[in-house]
């Protein structure tokens, strides 16, 4: 069975100020996609076997070296506890997207661990109550489609700009090093490969696995372009080659636009055609099943 409940967790994290840069700060006027979905498993008789929920969410509440599930591990302890069978989570279109937690002052607040696990349960909660509205889900038509395409980079650096930022400490400089070594090797590649798998139930009902951060409006997209079939998006699937930013997202700038790839050691930014190129491929490899 199949639930969709729009949840009231998370909050966009890119901010414009008032030239219009986008700066890391809580907006909650910006895209989110609050679609909480989970498939309920069962066998013929009616017992739970499991679940697995998506949501478009950083699990980034706590700072520092601990490590933990952050709200997804508690949600999913929340919902074992409920259901007596496993459950698993996975991370929708969450590139901008982060959790909030009410802080009254400017920034994000960082919870102790009692509340990162209180909306951990408070996420479960929103999950369990629209379970006995759940949909079944045909499975017997049930097919994959995977494939790899193209994503273009932005201008690249020259050789002078390189010149200019290699050896000086810090990030970028060590980013210019090593730009400047693979340089050294050939010309810099102008786009990089993103996979792209679709698992389709039945033709109303599919599952589309995306590779990179993705910024929710990207995600948001491929849902209404597919219509009236039920569409899930999930990002951060099988490898992680950088923030992939919205058409939107790149007049504003801002990390995940334009900071984001020295952390990634991409040669540059990703151009501004990304999301047509990210949406046609999904929509492409969807219809590639027709109506099998």
């Amino acid at each position: 069975c199949f639930s969709r409940v729009r949840s009231s967790f998370g909050i966009n994290r890119r901010l414009p100020d008032a030239s219009g840069v986008a700066h890391f700060a809580p907006n909650p006027d910006g895209p989110i996609d609050r679609d909480l979905d989970t498939l309920w498993f069962t066998d013929d008789s009616g017992n739970n076997l499991g679940s697995l929920s998506v949501y478009g969410c950083h699990p980034t509440s706590l700072s520092g070296y601990s490590i933990g599930g952050d709200y997804p591990g508690f949600f999913c302890r929340s919902l074992e506890s409920a259901m007596g069978a496993p459950s698993l989570f996975a991370t929708g279109c969450a590139g901008d997207v982060r959790p909030w937690y009410g802080a009254p002052e400017v920034g994000f607040a960082r919870p102790d661990v009692a509340g990162v696990e209180k909306a951990g349960r408070a996420v479960a909660a929103e999950a369990l109550a629209e379970r006995p509205r759940a949909t079944a889900v045909a499975a017997d038509r049930l097919c994959v489609a995977d494939d790899f395409h193209l994503l273009p980079f932005g201008d690249l650096p020259t050789a002078a700009e390189l010149e200019r930022t290699a050896g000086k400490p810090g990030l970028i400089g060590r980013w210019a090093d090593r730009v400047t070594a693979r340089m050294a090797r050939g010309p810099l590649p102008a786009a990089t490969p993103h996979q792209v798998q679709v698992l389709q139930l039945n033709p109303d009902f599919r599952i589309l696995f995306l590779g990179g951060e993705i910024l929710s409006e990207i995600g948001m997209r491929i849902k209404h372009e597919l219509q009236p079939a039920t569409t899930v998006t999930v990002a951060y699937s099988n490898g992680l080659i950088g923030y992939i930013p919205s058409k939107n997202a790149h007049p504003l700038g801002g990390y995940e636009v334009n900071g984001s790839h020295y952390y990634f050691d991409l040669p540059a930014p990703f151009s501004d055609g990304s999301e047509d190129l990210l949406v046609g491929k999904s929509i492409e490899l969807v219809e590639s099943l027709g109506s099998r």
